[in-house]
């Protein structure tokens, strides 16, 4: 099986970001739900995305959610992404207890 950070899917996710973003992409972190990290094969992926500066989260969620799709399409994904700050991806639990989780769920990638 696969390791899902390593996954060919999330260095297009990355590099797309990278080419949306530049300098405003602070980091990326996946989050691959149950059964675990050892069977990628056929699971949904939801990408974290750190963001420097001020943003406005539903602006951002559908730009987002354009690079999620086409990418969920061409691989037979449910792929999704969430734009969060810096402070927000070190306190997780800011964003109340469900997005917390994945947050804190969720590993590096770039």
């Amino acid at each position: 099986m696969q390791d899902a950070s390593s996954s060919p899917i999330v260095a297009e996710a990355v590099e797309r970001l990278r080419a949306l973003y530049g300098e405003r992409l602070a980091a990326v972190a996946l989050r691959v739900p149950a059964p675990g990290p050892d069977e990628f094969d056929d699971m949904d992926m939801e990408f974290i995305v750190v963001l420097r500066g001020q943003f406005r989260r539903f602006e951002e969620i559908r730009a987002l959610s354009i690079i999620a799709s086409d990418l969920g399409i061409e691989h037979g994904l449910a792929i999704t992404a969430m734009p969060v700050s810096p402070d927000e991806f070190r306190d997780p639990w800011s964003m109340g207890p469900v997005h917390g989780q994945e947050i804190s769920e969720a590993i590096l990638v770039a």
